[in-house]
């Protein structure tokens, strides 16, 4: 197998959070076969998807991205009910980016940095647990819940402190 590069492309996908739903009519086959026909198995970079919101995520992880990464401040309880296909995606060399400090500025300003820790141990706990996995870490970061774009320049910078003060 080829290594892959420093390369990531990302697909930022929020409305991926509708499957299902009356607001997206498409079939999960055909978004399978668009992103299929999008990334080349065979690519020397990775590919990752952002989704802001809750989604099926086992179709998700099925889908040939590298990264799946999503806002786990609201939603990491919901992740967790799909047990076997994050085991099945780290299996297959998967990462998951967890967006743990919300982009909301009513909740940025109400979250702590122990909250954010709380977060992440949670996290780390049930993945060890449904992967089995020790090296977890190593499949595993972090990220603002999702865009930045609506913050202001001293909510920007408390989101960056925050996931900084991580280590």
């Amino acid at each position: 197998s080829s290594k892959k590069s420093e390369k990531i492309i990302f697909f930022d996908e929020p409305v991926l959070s509708q499957i299902g739903s009356a607001v997206l009519n498409l079939k999960k086959e055909e978004i399978k076969s668009i992103y299929e026909d999008i990334i080349d198995k065979k690519t020397s970079y990775f590919t990752g998807m952002h989704i802001c919101g809750n989604s099926e995520w086992d179709f998700i992880m099925s889908l040939p991205v590298n990264i799946v990464n999503f806002d786990a401040y609201n939603y990491s309880e919901e992740f967790f009910l799909y047990k076997d296909s994050i085991k099945r995606f780290i299996r297959r060399g998967g990462f998951i980016a967890f967006g743990i400090v919300p982009t909301d500025s009513d909740l940025l300003n109400k979250t702590s940095l122990k909250d954010i820790k709380e977060l992440t141990d949670y996290i780390e706990k049930k993945l060890i647990e449904i992967t089995d996995y020790e090296k977890i870490y190593e499949r595993v970061f972090y990220t603002p819940s999702c865009g930045m774009g609506s913050l202001n320049n001293d909510e920007t910078f408390r989101v960056l402190d925050l996931l900084k003060s991580l280590k």
